[in-house]
């Protein structure tokens, strides 16, 4: 089920716009939530959002801002109109030019052993792993003269740096062809913080093996099943192998008991017995 978070839904889906299911939720103060998703080398994915209630009275708009492994990547404005639509929206590629975006990928992240790598600081290693989608609440203000980058991700890394963690990345892949509205300034609310959401990634092994995500459960063999011997009504002793059950593997002591057999079938004053024995047996499921 998609986060919600002071009035904002916010998740990460698939190439197809399928949801990723989020695993170990966490808030933050006020204003930051985070959760776990799994990803996929190679897949691509998009960061969506809507705002189920919007007062109609109140005329701001909502910046996103997001992020990807903690660098910033192109942002959107979602409009007055598009709030009290309750729209869908998302951001799944980076403008690279006034015609062509690259799409965002799950890939891999170089790392290397050389002494003289990139070493990250306690910060930058916190922002690695993560999908983050910052929203503002805000008004635009004048078009400006769009600017376009191509960010990619750190310099080949140490791998003493990531040791605790895993090698996957959350960068930009492959490049299409798309058109790309006007760039305007934005100006935030005074006194309102941004609402992030910061979803964490990893394979889905990865995340299986820290107990992020449980284990699903494997179908239990199917027991062999022995052909059910006949009986003649003209005996006058029940066997415990013809006894049928429910549970498997359930253990009972024999006792003497005595049942009716119905008239239509049995000998009139005639009554059947179980044996009484003194050993313990184990009683095997059968089936019709």
């Amino acid at each position: 089920m998609p986060l919600t978070f002071q009035g904002i839904t916010a998740w990460v889906a698939d190439s197809e716009g399928r949801e990723l299911p989020e695993y170990g939720v966490k808030l933050f103060g006020n204003n930051q939530i985070e959760c776990w998703i799994p990803s996929t080398e190679g897949a691509n994915f998009r960061i969506m959002w809507r705002i189920p209630y919007f007062n109609p009275l109140c005329p701001a708009e909502l910046a996103v801002r997001p992020f990807l492994d903690g660098v910033r990547m192109g942002g959107t404005i979602w409009s007055t109109t598009n709030l009290l639509l309750e729209l869908v929206g998302e951001l799944g590629a980076h403008p690279t030019g006034p015609s062509t975006a690259r799409l965002y990928e799950f890939g891999k992240r170089v790392l290397t052993d050389r002494d003289d790598a990139l070493m990250l600081s306690n910060a930058q290693l916190d922002c690695l792993n993560t999908i983050v989608a910052s929203f503002v609440w805000g008004f635009r203000g004048m078009p400006q003269l769009s600017e376009y980058m191509n960010p990619g991700e750190f310099a080949p890394i140490n791998e003493k740096s990531v040791k605790h963690g895993h090698s996957g990345s959350a960068g930009l892949g492959k490049a299409i062809a798309r058109h790309h509205g006007p760039t305007y300034s934005f100006h935030s609310i005074a006194g309102l913080n941004p609402i992030t959401f910061i979803f964490r990634y990893a394979p889905r092994d990865w995340l299986q093996a820290r107990d992020i995500i449980p284990y699903s459960p494997r179908p239990s063999p199917q027991p062999q099943v022995k052909p059910k011997r006949q009986r003649s009504f003209s005996s006058d002793v029940i066997d415990n192998d013809d006894l049928h059950t429910d549970d498997e593997g359930v253990v009972a002591r024999k006792h003497q008991i005595s049942i009716q057999i119905p008239t239509s079938i049995a000998p009139r004053k005639r009554k059947r017995t179980v044996k009484r024995e003194e050993a313990d047996v184990k009683i095997e499921a059968e089936c019709e």
